[in-house]
């Protein structure tokens, strides 16, 4: 399977080949959301190159720090990967119809528009938490005292 990437293509195979696909239960969401979060982990932010001396992000600093401060302000993009939700329903289709041949293709296109649309939310939380620096690392280490 080359969907993505080697490394979030095994948590896709995880989570898309053992399925049954063909049955009325849930599927399991435990796989779903490991292959979402190696989705995050593989897709590296894009980094814009270093702003323009006359950017507005660079006006309230004097004119002669201006270029210091250019090379210092690094602008992160989100990867195509953990944005594009139409892309991400076309693979996740491909792979249903490629593993699972007899399957419904009205149902898999309803079942991959509703784990799409949570995979988003999810990207998009994960963003937002590697964008404002947020430690996640130590909240399983905090436990609140019940006293």
């Amino acid at each position: 399977m080359t969907y993505f990437t080697p490394a979030i293509d095994k948590y896709f195979a995880l989570w898309i080949v053992p399925e049954t696909w063909h049955t009325g239960h849930p599927l399991d969401m435990e796989r779903f959301y490991k292959f979402v979060i190696a989705i995050n982990y593989y897709s590296k932010a894009i980094r814009r190159p270093p702003l323009e001396l006359n950017d507005p992000l660079l006006a309230k600093h004097p004119a002669s720090l201006r270029p210091k401060f250019a090379k210092l302000i690094v602008a992160t993009d989100r990867n195509p990967r953990t944005v594009d939700e139409e892309g991400f329903k076309e693979k996740i289709l491909l792979a249903v119809k490629r593993n699972h041949p007899n399957f419904d293709e009205a149902y898999a296109a309803k079942l991959v528009d509703k784990y799409a649309e949570k995979a988003m939310v999810v990207l998009d939380a994960l963003w937002a938490v590697k964008k404002t620096g947020f430690p996640n690392r130590n909240i399983q280490k905090w436990q609140p005292s019940l006293k």
